[in-house]
């Protein structure tokens, strides 16, 4: 049995005292990492939890405890803000289409928190210690604050929009590497048929110029390890708004640069990213283009 997150009662008391400060910003990151670390913890008692069902194939897993801890959030963000808008992973249904949609209909609300309880379900399911809880706060559907929580490491990233990002209280930055061959990346974890072709052939461009290739299975995991400079960069070519929502504030607020894997303006309706810490980012753009890995094959044929 692990002992409480050392955190865990500053962060409970932060909720509680939120509206001490006159911010929202302030106010929704209080509440937002109390909700992350309630999540995690749940997660985290539960880990290796069995498979409960699948949604567009075997390799897209859900088990009980994703939807308690997409709960445990949802739960404690409508008790201090009944009247914003919730997006959480299990609420939408499967396949890039759906999460699409969801995603274009957020530029409606003033306010909405986008929730991937577990990203990394595989790595939960399996025991492997990388998965986290993400939560993104837009502003009429533009990414500006976040939340990230690792409860296997005790690492609660946050970030708002012009405020910079922290781990545990404490500024992040990029790595500082202006050289791929100095660079650790971190390549795609496709599902679909459709991402699998430019994934495979962006691992394969990558391999000769990078210094190492990782594949991790936590799309948010690798944008905050990207954010505080563990890692140079990651692209995947099809994520949904849960996968991003976050980790592209921290990102970004750490110094690094967001775009879609194509190089075009990164939006909550981008199907694919490419995220880095700035100095590498035009070589993978190169790499990508060159490589023809800029887009789902369905997307390229059309």
């Amino acid at each position: 049995h692990r002992p409480i997150h050392p955190m865990a009662p500053l962060l409970l008391w932060l909720a509680t005292s939120a509206f001490s400060s006159t911010l929202p910003s302030d106010q929704m990151l209080a509440v937002g990492q109390a909700a992350a670390v309630a999540a995690g913890r749940h997660m985290l008692s539960n880990a290796g939890a069995a498979v409960q069902t699948t949604k567009l194939d075997a390799r897209d897993l859900v088990t009980r405890v994703d939807g308690e801890c997409q709960e445990i959030v949802e739960s404690t963000i409508r008790s201090y803000f009944p009247g914003h808008t919730l997006l959480g992973e299990e609420s939408v249904e499967p396949g890039w289409p759906a999460a699409c949609a969801a995603a274009a209909a957020l530029g409606a609300a003033e306010w909405a928190w986008i929730i991937d309880p577990i990203d990394g379900t595989t790595n939960f399911v399996s025991g492997m210690p990388l998965s986290v809880v993400s939560i993104g706060i837009a502003n009429f559907g533009v990414p500006t604050g976040a939340v990230v929580y690792d409860p296997y490491r005790e690492e609660l990233f946050s970030a708002w929009a012009g405020r910079g990002a922290t781990l545990n209280g404490s500024p992040i930055s990029v790595s500082s590497s202006a050289s791929l061959s100095r660079s650790v990346v971190c390549a795609p974890c496709p599902h679909s048929a459709a991402a699998m072709g430019p994934a495979l052939r962006s691992i394969h461009a990558a391999m000769p110029l990078v210094r190492s290739v990782r594949i991790i299975g936590s799309g948010v995991l690798n944008l905050a390890w990207v954010a505080c400079g563990r890692l140079e960069a990651y692209w995947e070519h099809e994520l949904a708004p849960w996968d991003t929502a976050a980790g592209v504030v921290l990102v970004r607020e750490a110094g690094g640069t967001v775009t879609g894997t194509d190089g075009a303006a990164f939006a909550l309706t981008s199907r694919g990213a490419l995220a880095s810490n700035t100095l590498v980012h035009g070589q993978l753009e190169q790499m990508l283009w060159a490589a023809g890995a800029t887009h789902c094959d369905e997307e390229s044929a059309v």
